[in-house]
């Protein structure tokens, strides 16, 4: 995404408002199915104009406290150009502009966990600001690296 084709649209929705569509937007991103979340907010992304929108990403999750946002998922659509998540800065100009947008609706915190083994995620959230501020390990045996952004 370069700074000319940065144009996101991103609409907010609680899960009882997109329900039914919410297992598409998330298996069109992870093409697997997420029948144990429900989050209660749910960012759709979108780029281009009104006449020309197509759908690029999302972020759900749930709020942990009055001014932290847990993000249970977030991924977008690989870049049209390179068919690449990762290629050119991509995935950070992606999120780093959902991320302003979540301070302008009156976020101060993100919070999220992120598979240790996701390096390509970490790297993307290092390089946005995120710092690792633990680790935990679910029932499961999976280890994952608890990530903070402060949006302040």
């Amino acid at each position: 995404m370069t700074t000319e084709d940065k144009k996101l649209r991103i609409e907010k929705y609680t899960y009882d408002e997109i329900s039914k569509d919410y297992p598409a937007l998330h298996n069109a991103i992870f093409n697997q199915p997420d029948p144990m979340h429900m989050p209660a907010v749910i960012y759709v992304v979108y780029k281009g104009g009104a006449e020309d929108a197509h759908y690029i990403g999302f972020l759900s999750g749930y709020y942990h406290d009055a001014v932290t946002l847990y993000i249970q998922r977030a991924g977008m659509l690989p870049d049209s150009k390179s068919q690449h998540r990762f290629s050119r800065g991509y995935a950070r100009a992606f999120f780093s502009e959902v991320m302003e947008h979540l301070k302008k609706e009156g976020h101060v915190f993100l919070l999220a966990y992120i598979e240790n083994t996701n390096v390509p995620a970490l790297l993307v959230a290092l390089h946005t600001g995120w710092i690792i501020n633990g680790i935990h390990t679910d029932t499961a045996g999976k280890t994952y690296v608890r990530i903070l952004k402060d949006l302040r």
